[in-house]
């Protein structure tokens, strides 16, 4: 999963000069309607799919600040080679969700409030959002897909 984010990060720098007319997210990666696709653990029966602006986060500059600058929004922030993050500054709660090398979710949080750390030696990267009570969340044991807009059978 975290080399496919990479290969997905390069083809947007290269794609960073096009004349699409994509809006810039605060770190200047465009932001990309991609989709999110949860597999549902084995003891789960539905299945949720959900689409969202994706952001990726590679650069350092970037990933130390994550949702930092950013106002509320419906947008998911994929942190890249990241198993640590933090809250402070912060002025909303935050979702958070560790994912390990094969796209699992080891570890969930919801509604993370300031000045807090959290960090998970397992982890490869972390999706984290502004927290939202009405939107699900991932749960420890998800698979987590990232594709382009068409789902991905894996």
């Amino acid at each position: 999963m975290v080399e496919k984010a990479k290969e997905g990060a390069q083809r947007l720098a290269q794609e960073k000069g096009s004349a699409s007319g994509e809006s810039r997210s605060a770190g200047g990666m465009p932001d990309k309607r991609g989709r999110i696709t949860v597999s549902a653990r084995a003891d789960r029966t539905e299945r949720l799919e959900k689409r969202t602006a994706l952001m990726l986060a590679t650069r350092a500059r970037r990933k130390a600040a994550g949702l930092l600058f950013d106002g509320p929004h419906d947008k998911a922030l994929l942190l890249v080679s990241c198993n640590d993050v933090h809250t402070v500054g912060m002025r909303h709660a935050i979702d958070v969700a560790f994912v390990d090398r094969a796209g699992l979710v080891v570890e969930a949080h919801r509604a993370v409030g300031p000045l807090r750390r959290l960090r998970n030696d397992k982890a490869v990267a972390v999706v984290e959002r502004f927290a939202s009570c009405d939107a699900p969340w991932f749960a420890v044991g998800d698979q987590v897909m990232i594709s382009g807009g068409k789902e991905t059978v894996r």
